[in-house]
C-alpha cells in the first residue's frame, strides 16, 4: 500500500457521501488526533481528489483548532483509481463494513447509481452485499423516514428503548432511558 501525505486543503469531500459523525463521536476523534495523530490514511479517489473514505476524519482535521494543531497541515492518502460509480460503491462497502452509513443518504446515493445504468440493479445488489429485501427498501427510499441527523446528539452507544403503548397489557409501569446530557 502506497501511502502519500497531501495537504488538506487539496482534497474534497464527496458530495454523496452516506456517513454522519455524531458530536460525541466527533469528540473522541478530536482527541484520538491529539493523543496518537493520524493512524489510518483517507482513501481517496485520484481522478478528482474526491474523499471515498474518511470523510468524517478529514472534516474534524480541517475545523478543529486542537485537532489541526496536533496534525498539521497534510493527511495520510491511498490513491485509488476509479470512476465516480465505483467510488460511491467503495463508500457504501466501507462504512457499512463498520456500520456507520445513514439509510436515508444511501437510499439516495443507490438511486444515482441505478440512474448511471453502470450495473444492473442485481450486480449492484452483490456489489453491496445487500440482501434482496435491504435492496427493495433502500433502491425505493420511500419507507424510510427522515430524521434530522444534524441535530442528533446521542452516542451511538445510548439505544432508546422501544416502550410499549400506555394500556398495552404489557405496558405495566412505563420508563422512559434517557443520557445524562444532551450530548451523551
Amino acid at each position: 500500500m502506497n501511502i502519500e501525505m497531501v495537504p488538506l486543503e487539496s482534497l474534497i469531500p464527496a458530495p454523496w457521501a452516506t456517513s454522519h459523525l455524531l458530536r460525541p463521536d466527533e469528540r473522541l476523534l478530536v482527541q484520538s488526533f491529539v493523543d496518537w495523530g493520524w493512524l489510518q490514511p483517507l482513501v481517496v479517489r485520484a481522478e478528482n481528489r474526491t474523499i471515498i473514505d474518511g470523510s468524517a476524519r478529514w472534516l474534524v482535521a480541517m475545523n478543529s483548532k486542537p485537532a489541526r494543531s496536533s496534525l498539521g497541515d497534510s493527511v495520510p492518502v491511498v490513491w485509488v483509481s476509479c470512476d465516480e460509480v465505483d467510488a460511491m460503491i467503495m463508500h457504501v462497502r466501507l462504512n457499512r463494513a463498520r456500520g456507520m452509513v445513514v439509510a436515508k443518504r444511501t437510499s439516495n446515493l443507490l438511486k444515482s447509481v441505478v440512474v448511471s445504468r453502470k450495473y444492473d440493479a442485481n450486480t449492484l445488489r452483490n456489489l453491496l452485499v445487500m440482501t434482496k429485501e435491504e435492496w427493495e427498501v433502500l433502491a425505493d427510499g420511500s419507507y424510510l423516514k427522515q430524521k434530522s441527523i444534524n441535530e442528533h446528539t446521542y452516542s451511538r452507544g445510548w439505544v432508546p428503548v422501544e416502550a410499549p403503548k400506555p394500556g398495552s397489557v404489557v405496558a405495566g409501569e412505563m420508563r422512559f432511558e434517557r443520557p445524562a446530557n444532551k450530548d451523551n
